[in-house]
């Protein structure tokens, strides 16, 4: 069973709590262990905190959040409008492309 779900949200630090709330949300109806929940909403949390602080500083935009998850696979997907980060640039080397859905997807977070 795969369940998909989204939320669009706009990216301010503000609303970090209803973005974490979500996110536990969904990973507890699909049986996702605590750990890993707890694990995910950390990675989460510095993803979110970052789009809201550089995407599109110092005016607000939206965020969509993304949740994937087949058995116990899960896929946390955050996209935003705001400027382009490199990674590279910022000294991230550890990082990998993908294309998906007709864009480019840098992936920094492969598996918690």
């Amino acid at each position: 069973m795969r369940l998909i779900n989204k939320l669009v949200i706009q990216a301010v630090k503000d609303n970090l709590e209803d973005v974490t709330a979500f996110i536990e949300a969904r990973l507890e109806e699909a049986e996702i262990s605590e750990n890993t929940i707890k694990q995910l909403c950390t990675s989460a949390e510095e993803i979110f905190v970052s789009i809201a602080e550089y995407a599109y500083a110092p005016d607000v935009g939206m965020a969509e959040i993304e949740i994937e998850t087949d058995g116990s696979t899960v896929r946390l997907t955050f996209s935003d409008k705001g400027r382009q980060f490199d990674p590279v640039k910022a000294g991230i080397h550890d990082v990998s492309c993908e294309r998906r859905n007709g864009r480019n997807v840098i992936v920094l977070i492969k598996n918690v």
